[in-house]
């Protein structure tokens, strides 16, 4: 039965050559036995060869089971060398006596019961029906305790270990071959520690040096060691065929044998060591596990020289679990955590602070359980050269669901020092989490400063001057929810301190004036480590005017009668078109547009909406100084809307007459002109009520990709005539507006109070102590001197119906003197108070132009 039991566990891994074997020839000359009588075994030197082979397997220093079970039968053996010829060769790379093969092959079919043989850890015998009757006690504690029976060997591993507590596993012994001088021995030892996830069989070979047997050389016969389960411990060879043997001993030196449990400790803190130090910064604790992710990619040949066989040896071992040494000590405080015990840490709810949203994870609970630590690291087993000179080991850090980074490590040891020579990255999953730190990926391929809360500095600059903006006022909102003020150093920089790793600020800066209280979104930062960065933003302020009356235009007309359509724009000096300061100061292309649209009393015929003249100074050209020159040779367009254009546009017609449509100037007015009864019908098929005349300039730097825009507007009465006398007559024709709000009513002859704000040509900041005059067209008292004071504004009270130019003038002016740093013109209608905004530009002033 106990045989049945090792054969079926070793079929598992190599049927194919258990088959092959079983048809050898020489299996027929193992029926011979002529060197084993009946009776029990080991006598003689058998009982010195069990103990070196237990000496091997399982004394290392202090680290021990603590006790030995052992099947109480002799198994008669395997695959193995053949006293005869075979088709299969038995490999192996020691020397070997013939009479000690001979004897190892001549073992046959008998099965002598094991006798008690004094060793310094108790042995117990067991036998196929304890095994049988371990098995049923097994199956019954699985069910009377309802636990998931979902693995082949669950029942046998449970028993096991609740009547061994202390022992690895068990095995069984074969006879032993001597050869002829009894100075060399062939032992086959099979091991179970959990059936067909941790077994193995393989033959020893030793040598006697003096009195004493050796372990010269391990040759595998198979294993596996894919899992080990509490107390059970794979001690079985570094291989599975019997090319992959081991030499573990050296009879020419006479080194001492080092501990392989010591020498593996002092390789995994070499280790940690190199694994757990970013930068400067460790954890505050470790925690090892045997939850271990194996890579699934081929070990990359590593650079050192490795001695021969270490690398065959690592290859087997690097996926062999270490299971975490209690005993373990490091220069960190060190905690154990299995692998069957992480699901519970999914019932520890995550902090109050970590309320994320992210779903539910055991990472939370690990965070809680082992403050400070950057997550868990599973170790294989280290393959060590045979002096112990070099090793080789697997790790695997995990630190999320995703996150996770394994690492082969190859060492070498200066006396008693072992340091890391070489680190060979293998597959990693790098999705770290910021909500689990201080949990952290700590890959090779880690970017530097991963996990440093950095600093994060904003410097703000007018986008208009490409200058700081000193002392600027900044509200701040933290992930939606947290406020915070700032105010700009004098070089417009500011400090938002050490940033979380997750979420986004949001900076809003006040518009200079605040007669609305409006503000501009003028930053937006995601949160993430790394270095310390400073932001650098532009904030056009320009976004904050707000225009001052909708009418700026004045005296514009419209005539339409059957045979000709004639539109006149309001006069304005040529000046205000092509002296624009950012054309001297910045040169670049100069567009113009002027346009009169109306609404089609059909909104859904096709019909004509507008007449276009456009117009540009390019940055190299002839200069231009009239509007004469600006408009020759340019056509008036007439515009359809597109009705199949995912996005609003109009188009030009291309039939159209350039005869008839003409644009040209008169009396320094652009005037639109549409001559025959034909050209005048087919634009306006049914007259409009009312026109509105539009003019633009747009001036876009060279190289620039913004533009400064000015445009102005009037809506007038088609075929109203008004008269130049005064500005309510002019005012006549324009299209009326209702106040925004009626439900008071409005005293059409009381004066109104206007207040003006003095503003920057780039909208950032107030202009204080500026002196200005306001500039009546019907009052007797025609000019009013005021200043913008500290507060950057004034207030005046005007008569209705009347036409006003508010003036900003240059520094050091007399108030009588012409030039000026920026104009308003207003025509103030009946009406509640208002505020409007002057927008002033010093470089306009002769002095100051010249300085800069």
């Amino acid at each position: 039965m106990i045989r049945g039991l090792l054969v079926l566990f070793a079929a598992a891994a190599l049927g194919p050559t258990l088959q092959a074997q079983s048809a050898d020839p020489c299996g027929a000359s193992r029926s011979v036995d002529t060197r084993t009588k009946p009776g029990t075994y080991p006598t003689g030197d058998a009982v010195d060869v069990y103990r070196a082979a237990l000496d091997l397997l399982y004394i290392d220093g202090a680290r021990r089971p603590s006790v030995l079970v052992v099947l109480d039968t002799v198994e008669p053996g395997g695959d193995g060398p053949c006293p005869v010829a075979c088709s299969r060769v038995w490999l192996h790379k020691s020397r070997i006596d013939t009479s000690a093969i001979l004897a190892f092959a001549h073992r046959g079919p008998k099965r002598p019961r094991i006798a008690k043989f004094a060793y310094r850890i108790p042995i117990v015998l067991v036998s196929s029906d304890d095994l049988n009757r371990m098995r049923r006690d097994g199956d019954r504690y699985i069910a009377e305790n309802h636990l998931p029976n979902n693995l082949p060997d669950l029942p046998e591993q449970l028993a096991f270990a609740r009547r061994f507590p202390g022992a690895w596993g068990y095995m069984q012994f074969s006879k032993v071959g001597f050869s002829t001088a009894h100075t060399q021995a062939l032992v086959q030892i099979a091991q179970w520690c959990g059936g067909s996830v941790c077994s193995s069989r393989e033959i020893l070979f030793l040598k006697r040096i003096g009195k004493s047997w050796r372990v010269i050389e391990r040759i595998p016969d198979f294993s596996a060691a894919l899992e080990e389960k509490g107390n059970l411990r794979y001690r079985g060879p570094a291989g599975r065929i019997p090319t992959e043997s081991e030499i573990v001993g050296d009879t020419s030196s006479r080194a001492v044998i080092r501990l392989e449990s010591k020498d593996a400790a002092a390789v995994y803190r070499a280790v940690l060591d190199s694994l757990y130090h970013f930068q400067g910064s460790a954890p505050r604790m470790v925690v090892l596990t045997d939850r271990v992710r194996n890579p699934d990619d081929s070990l990359p040949v590593p650079r050192t020289r490795l001695d021969s066989g270490l690398l065959q040896k690592y290859r087997f071992l690097g996926s062999v679990r270490a299971k975490p040494d209690r005993a373990f000590t490091y220069r960190l405080p060190v905690k154990i955590l299995l692998g069957d015990s992480l699901s519970r840490l999914e019932n520890l709810p995550p902090p109050i602070d970590d309320q994320t949203g992210m779903s539910p994870s055991p990472w939370f609970g690990f965070r809680k359980s082992f403050p400070g630590a950057w997550g868990m690291v599973g170790f294989s087993r280290v393959a060590f050269n045979l002096p112990h000179t070099q090793a080789m080991v697997y790790s695997h850090h995990e630190c999320g669901q995703y996150c996770g980074n394994g690492d082969t490590w190859v060492l070498e040891r200066k006396g008693e020092r072992w340091r890391v020579v070489e680190r060979i990255p293998r597959p990693e999953h790098s999705l770290w989490e910021p909500g689990f730190f201080p949990l952290r990926y700590v890959g090779i391929d880690a970017k530097p400063q991963a996990y440093h809360h950095r600093r994060a500095y904003a410097v703000f600059m007018n986008a208009v001057t490409n200058r700081p903006l000193p002392f600027l006022k900044l509200s701040a909102r933290r992930n939606s929810t947290e406020h915070q003020l700032y105010t700009a150093d004098s070089v417009g920089r500011v400090d938002l301190g050490a940033i979380p790793f997750t979420g986004i600020v949001g900076l809003k800066a006040g518009c200079p004036d605040q007669s609305q209280p409006d503000s501009l979104y003028v930053l937006e930062f995601l949160f993430s480590p790394g270095p310390d960065t400073t932001l650098s933003t532009q904030i056009d302020f320009r976004q904050c005017f707000r225009t001052s009356e909708p009418h700026r235009l004045t005296g514009a007309q419209a005539f339409i009668s059957p045979t000709e359509a004639r539109f006149v724009f309001p006069r304005l000096p040529a000046s205000d078109y092509w002296d624009l300061p950012e054309r001297q100061t910045r040169p670049g292309t100069t567009d113009y547009f002027w346009m009169v649209q109306w609404r089609n009393a059909d909104p859904h015929a096709n019909g004509p909406i507008e007449l276009w003249l456009s117009a540009n100074q390019k940055p190299k050209g002839t200069e231009i100084h009239s509007f004469e020159e600006l408009i020759s040779g340019r056509p008036l367009d007439v515009m359809f809307e597109c009705q199949t254009c995912d996005e609003p546009a109009v188009y030009a017609d291309p039939r159209e007459d350039h005869q008839s449509v003409t644009a040209r100037i008169d009396t320094g007015r652009i005037v639109f002109s549409l001559r025959g009864r034909r050209v005048v019908n087919s634009v306006f098929p049914k007259v409009p009520k009312s026109v509105t005349f539009f003019r633009m300039v747009r001036h876009t730097p060279a190289g620039k990709p913004t533009s400064l825009e000015i445009e102005e507007s009037q809506s007038v009465v088609v075929n109203c005539r008004s008269s130049d006398s005064t500005a309510a007559s002019r005012r006549r024709c324009d299209l009326p507006t209702n106040p925004q709000d009626t439900t008071l009513k409005i005293d059409s002859t009381a004066p109104r109070r206007l207040k003006v704000v003095a503003l920057s040509y780039d909208g950032a900041s107030l202009m204080r102590n500026l002196d200005v005059r306001v500039l009546s067209e019907d009052l007797r008292n025609s000019t009013v001197s005021a200043s913008t004071g500290q507060s950057g504004d004034f207030s005046v009270l005007q008569a209705p119906r009347d036409s006003i130019a508010i003036e900003a003038l240059c520094p050091g002016n007399r108030r009588d003197q012409t030039d000026t740093s920026g104009k308003l013109a207003l025509y103030l209608a009946p009406g509640r108070d208002t505020t409007v905004q002057l927008l002033v530009d010093e470089r306009r002033c002769p002095a100051i132009s010249r300085r800069k």
